[in-house]
């Protein structure tokens, strides 16, 4: 009699557990479909340009056009300063764009 009791409960046992693994299945199954569901209905949203802004030009200024005025010398006569004729600011000799004021220094529209 123990051993008929023994392996009926190992068959029981044996039956629950592949229950067990079959629910777990679906479960894993029904949670890979909500999963993707849900994925897909995320939408990634691109910015869109204002209906206002679409057709619009660049918002530029015009360009300043300026040159180095040389400057008295510095340091015993060794260096030399440059004002720039725009905006009056000393600078190093070399600049293509005054770095105060943003002129080109083409030398100006002469």
């Amino acid at each position: 009699m123990t051993t008929e009791i023994m392996v009926n409960i190992l068959s029981i046992l044996a039956i629950c557990i592949s229950l067990a693994s079959v629910a777990l299945c679906i479960y894993g199954r029904v949670q890979e479909r909500r999963v993707a569901a849900a994925i897909a209905s995320v939408r990634i949203r691109t910015p869109r340009t204002p209906p206002l802004m679409a057709n619009r030009g660049a918002d530029v200024t015009p360009v300043k056009h300026g040159r180095w005025i040389k400057n008295d010398p510095h340091c015993d006569g060794l260096a030399f300063l440059w004002n720039c004729s725009e905006c009056g600011e000393e600078s190093d000799e070399g600049y293509r764009y005054c770095p105060n004021c943003g002129a080109r220094m083409d030398g100006g529209d002469d």
